[in-house]
């Protein structure tokens, strides 16, 4: 499990299928941020392998804290969710924190993923779950 997961239910021991928007939705509309405002850890410890410029894709991006901090870096930012609860807060975030992200509501598995689109993909475990067993990939 992620440590930034803790206490979600989550974690690579959570054997519920994967949710679908709706189930997201609700879970975000939530007052606040679910997972708060700031950075995982694991982005603000390596923050100095971070380019300025660099084009960067967070996949499954929830309410927005990493892809804010990645721009607020001055990476070239697009984000994807599920759950277009989410994505609303996420550009909320962005504009309190005066940052560009290219947002989208997206399901990971009809994402349009172009080969060397980007320099840097970020996504979290949990994230992916739906992902590792589909029969798409």
């Amino acid at each position: 499990m992620h440590d930034d997961d803790a206490g979600t239910g989550l974690g690579s021991a959570d054997k519920t299928p994967p949710a679908g928007p709706a189930t997201w939705d609700e879970r975000y509309a939530a007052p606040g941020y679910l997972f708060g405002t700031a950075p995982s850890r694991f982005l603000k410890e390596h923050r100095d392998y971070l380019v300025p410029g660099a084009k960067a894709l967070t996949v499954a991006d929830r309410e927005g804290r990493n892809s804010v901090f990645l721009a607020a870096c001055g990476l070239r930012v697009t984000a994807m969710d599920i759950s277009p609860v989410a994505v609303e807060k996420a550009r909320a975030l962005a504009a309190e924190q005066d940052v560009s992200v290219d947002f989208h509501v997206a399901d990971i598995l009809d994402w349009d993923w172009t080969p060397d689109a980007y320099d840097l993909v970020s996504s979290w475990p949990a994230s992916l779950k739906p992902c590792a067993t589909s029969s798409n990939t």
